[in-house]
């Protein structure tokens, strides 16, 4: 639904000489882009219908006029699903699969957009059976702004430094 996952991370098969690794114990991927039409699109309209009508459909004089290469993002159909399919549905899914369990999770690096989902994040978490505290929350919304794909980039950096 959102490009905010984002991102790229260079994995070495052995700790740097210098500085601070991390080590991955595992990784699960989830993509339900079957189940969801796309909430951000650019190059076209979204019609009432919920198809796309792409800027070759429409003739040159109408693309300024209706902003027909603008990037837009359908915010009912984001507010509508993306707890369910960012926060309910992977924290049902991946703790069955790799045995996880909130009481071990140490810090919590949630990205939200803005303040608006913070409590709908938390809400969601305990509606899966995965409720987190918000003392155990690590963000830094509120003095770094909504920074998008950076923002996991960013937060590993503060929490190390911290």
């Amino acid at each position: 639904m959102l490009s905010d996952g984002a991102g790229a991370a260079l994995i070495e098969p052995r700790p740097a000489t210098k500085g601070i690794s991390l080590r991955i114990e595992w990784i699960v991927e989830r993509s339900y882009a079957n189940e969801q039409a796309a909430c951000m699109y650019g190059g076209a309209e979204k019609l009432e219908d919920g198809r796309l009508k792409g800027w070759p459909e429409y003739p040159p004089t109408e693309w300024a006029q209706r902003s027909i290469f603008t990037l837009k993002q359908d915010v009912k159909q984001l507010n509508e699903h993306i707890m369910t399919y960012t926060v309910e549905r992977p924290l049902k899914e991946i703790p069955q699969l790799r045995r996880l369990n909130p009481d071990d999770v140490n810090f919590f690096l949630p990205h939200y957009s803005s303040h608006y989902f913070r409590d709908r994040v938390h809400d969601h978490m305990c509606k899966a059976g995965f409720d987190i505290p918000f003392e155990r929350w690590f963000t830094n919304l509120y003095t770094k702004g909504n920074i998008g794909a950076a923002s996991i980039y960013v937060l590993l950096e503060e929490l190390f430094h911290s």
